[in-house]
């Protein structure tokens, strides 16, 4: 019987914790609540955060307007003429746009154009300049459909013009000739999103243009004729994206 106080305690306690005597001697049970269901009318419990590539803000979004900036390098072939007509040419300057339209997270297409100038380098008696011109339309393929990452690979189809001038020592016009044909494209870039809306990322092409025809000038001689010589360039750059519309 010594335990008899020990037991008659536990008695009382549990009795205390699930239900207390009405009037009348009668039990009532209390109602056992649980820790994990929310009482009624209570806010609803902190959900975890949604993972990296479902957050809005890293989504892909259907229209996209890119700009560019970059270095091209002439390439030249012997093949399709003497591989020293690039001697004389300096690494171009070339500023190009894109506006796509991104049907699917994987997917886009739209339209391209790129203007280069190339400087030329002839006699200290004279000067001259290269101006090449490329647009058409544009498919690309994203290797990523979400997250902070968001490398792709393009293929364009289109025309490109060719326009070269040479100069003597005080302006005076002595060449030009003017090259026009279909063009062609291959690049690949990786971009980081910067904001929900912004990325930037570095951005290679390789273009180049089969001329057709060809007008050459010296003076007030100008002359037409079939060509089927090639004009190539390698384009190192930086790319900028503005994307809109809601996130797929």
């Amino acid at each position: 019987m010594r335990h008899y106080p020990v037991v008659v305690f536990l008695i009382l306690f549990t009795r205390s914790l699930l239900g207390h005597a009405e009037p009348g001697g009668e039990y009532v049970v209390d109602e056992v609540v649980d820790p994990w269901v929310p009482a009624p009318g209570a806010p609803p419990p902190d959900l975890p955060p949604a993972p990296e590539g479902n957050r809005p803000e890293l989504a892909r979004r259907p229209a996209e307007i890119g700009a560019g900036f970059g270095v091209t390098l002439p390439l030249c072939s012997d093949r399709f003429g003497s591989a020293t007509r690039c001697s004389n040419t300096e690494r171009g300057k070339t500023v190009g746009f894109t506006a796509l339209w991104r049907s699917t997270p994987a997917f886009a297409w739209g339209v391209y154009g790129e203007v280069t100038r190339f400087e030329l380098r002839g006699p200290s008696s004279s000067r001259g300049k290269t101006d090449a011109l490329v647009a058409g339309v544009l498919g690309r393929v994203y290797l990523f459909d979400s997250g902070k990452l968001d490398p792709w690979v393009e293929l364009g189809l289109g025309g490109g013009v060719v326009a070269a001038m040479s100069a003597d020592e005080i302006g005076l016009v002595e060449h030009t000739s003017r090259r026009t044909g279909f063009s062609t494209r291959i690049g690949a870039g990786f971009d980081f999103l910067v904001s929900a809306r912004l990325r930037l990322g570095p951005v290679i092409d390789y273009d180049r243009v089969l001329s057709q025809r060809q007008r050459s000038c010296t003076g007030r001689d100008c002359r037409d004729r079939g060509l089927g010589r090639v004009d190539e360039g390698l384009t190192f750059g930086l790319g900028m994206t503005l994307s809109l519309g809601s996130p797929m």
